[in-house]
């Protein structure tokens, strides 16, 4: 926070000096200098994995700057990650009211559709969305994960290939591949670049954890060893 203090001093002193030349980060006539300062802290909360303290903040900045894509799109992904989906999409139909070639708004739109099963909307969405930037890995693999889900199985072999191109390393991508290959289109030889990537680059259990809310690193970690999860 006084790190974000610093800055907001030195941008405010800067503003000062040449008003007519100054940046509005939020594009918005009426901006308020305090604003910036709570917009960034919610996003500093939000990183830190602190989403109740960065709601709040969010919200109150979204109310004096509702023309704001980046913030509408911050706190849509608190209410993704509660799973809070009608509030999620609402926020992301904010967003892509203010600017409808919004990537991250129709990703989010698309992600907040495909939790909630709504999957010919969520692949509408995933598709804008590359159209806008076709090279942004996580929506071809949630493309194929909603594709899968309707059983169109070679449409999402193709979404899944794809982001594996992009992204070689990407695990759950290889194991759909897998999955689809052997199991639902008989194409066993096909599964064999993805089965030796897994075979290579997997070894022993994985556990995938996710964080507590208002929970630092260092808690977390302890809470599993806590309960005999070595890390």
């Amino acid at each position: 926070v006084d790190l974000l203090k610093k800055i907001d001093a030195e941008r405010r002193e800067e503003k000062n000096k040449d008003k007519k030349d100054a940046d509005d980060a939020f594009n918005n006539l009426d901006y308020e200098e305090p604003m910036y300062l709570e917009y960034l802290e919610g996003l500093l909360n939000l990183a830190m994995n602190k989403p109740r303290k960065a709601l709040p903040l969010l919200e109150k900045v979204q109310k004096k700057n509702p023309n704001n894509v980046q913030v509408a799109t911050s706190i849509a992904q608190i209410h993704l990650l509660r799973k809070n989906f009608k509030f999620a999409e609402n926020q992301y139909i904010t967003a892509l009211a203010v600017d409808d070639r919004s990537t991250s708004a129709h990703y989010g739109l698309g992600l907040t559709f495909l939790r909630q099963n709504k999957l010919n909307e969520a692949v509408d969405e995933f598709l804008i969305a590359l159209e806008q930037d076709f090279f942004q890995v996580q929506i071809h693999y949630h493309l194929g994960e909603a594709l899968a889900k309707l059983e169109l199985w070679e449409d999402a072999v193709n979404a899944f290939r794809v982001a594996v191109r992009i992204s070689p390393g990407m695990t759950k991508a290889h194991k759909w591949l897998v999955d689809i290959y052997q199991n639902k289109l008989n194409l066993a030889n096909e599964a064999q670049e993805s089965i030796a990537f897994l075979e290579s680059n997997i070894k022993g259990d994985i556990i995938v954890c996710t964080g507590l809310d208002n929970c630092s690193h260092e808690e977390f970690i302890a809470i599993l060893e806590k309960g005999g999860v070595s890390v």
